[in-house]
């Protein structure tokens, strides 16, 4: 599911997670009257609606496949497993993913630039970035953590306060360094992610597209 934070920024200080964040201190002291809360609320509630009415679903899968290439890029994947695994699969199918998402943003750009009066090939193009959420989502969710389904977005488990690119195969690599017995688990994480990006390649092809 993908989420829109809205946050409201003024001179009080709200409390955080702390004994003190009470309905009473919020109606009292953090906004008396409510008045930041129906702010965002109201706020929340036009940008929702907005959304809901767009004829092009406000998302870029240029912009997801970006993110999974230079983060991955960035924690240098392959010196970290060394040679405990085999990770070309999974970074040749990230740069396959990049490029797919580069031609269906090019596609999808054309055909909305028109103004286009066909709502077939609008909402088939919709439905493929919904879709394109869907396959990094995995049922058995990440080890250990089986509320966690997302294989490309989720916390990590060793730092619950920012998110990771594929956290479970960094996680588990992070384990496998100090216990060698997390190395076949680390596998099968970098499994399921190429096995999740060659789905995702899948939904944003074009191929016999009108």
């Amino acid at each position: 599911v993908s989420c829109l934070d809205i946050t409201f920024h003024g001179p009080r200080y709200f409390s955080y997670h702390t004994e003190y964040d009470t309905f009473d201190y919020l109606s009292r002291y953090a906004d008396p009257g409510f008045r930041a809360v129906k702010s965002v609320s109201e706020v929340s509630a036009r940008v929702i609606m907005e959304l809901s009415c767009q004829n092009q679903v406000p998302l870029s899968a240029l912009t997801y496949a970006e993110y999974v290439r230079d983060t991955v890029a960035a924690k240098n994947l392959t010196a970290k497993v060394g040679d405990q695994a085999d990770v070309g699969m999974l970074l040749d199918a990230i740069d396959d993913f990049y490029e797919a998402a580069e031609t269906f943003e090019r596609a999808r750009s054309k055909l909305f630039n028109k103004q286009t009066d066909n709502v077939l090939k609008m909402r088939r193009m919709n439905d493929q970035l919904i879709l394109l959420e869907k396959c990094f989502t995995f049922a058995p969710g990440l080890p250990g953590r089986p509320a966690n389904r997302h294989l490309l977005f989720a916390p990590s488990l060793l730092d619950s306060y920012s998110g990771a690119a594929f956290p479970g195969i960094f996680d588990t690599i992070t384990m496998a360094e100090s216990d060698p017995s997390f190395w076949p688990e680390v596998r099968t994480q970098i499994t399921l992610a190429t096995w999740a990006t060659h789905s995702a390649i899948r939904a944003l092809s074009l191929e016999h597209f009108p």
